[in-house]
């Protein structure tokens, strides 16, 4: 059973787009531009696992702490899982109600791009979508 729980942000993640994603050393960054046209950057911090099933449009993102994907990147990262590994799942929710992008990291920071028509410029676009 999911237990999805929608990050706090000012602006609302529905009807926004991701617009690239790229990685720089143990950190995932996306682009994503919201329905009023503001793009964000998200980093994820410290990411350990990354699934990407080809999501364009986004209805939320949301950190889940009940899924079994949370529990296979640990095993994967862990011989023996501590219980303080600080690590959790944030999931970009489809127009179809679906994880369709999965991360596995320590921390998430969103912040705004200040000009809009430069935000590619902070990307080498390795996963432009």
């Amino acid at each position: 059973m999911d237990n999805r729980k929608s990050l706090n942000y000012k602006i609302g993640f529905a009807d926004s787009e991701i617009l690239s994603y790229n990685s720089n050393n143990y950190s995932l960054f996306f682009y994503l531009q919201t329905w009023n046209g503001v793009i964000l950057k998200i980093e994820f911090k410290e990411y350990i696992h990354f699934l990407d099933t080809v999501c364009i449009d986004v209805s939320d993102i949301c950190e889940n702490d009940s899924s079994s994907t949370l529990k296979k990147a640990l095993e994967n990262e862990f011989n023996e899982i501590p219980e303080d590994h600080g690590f959790k799942l944030y999931q970009f929710i489809d127009t179809n109600d679906e994880a369709a992008v999965e991360i596995v990291s320590k921390d998430v920071l969103i912040t705004e791009v200040n000009n809009s028509s430069n935000w590619h410029e902070d990307s080498s676009l390795i996963g432009n979508t």
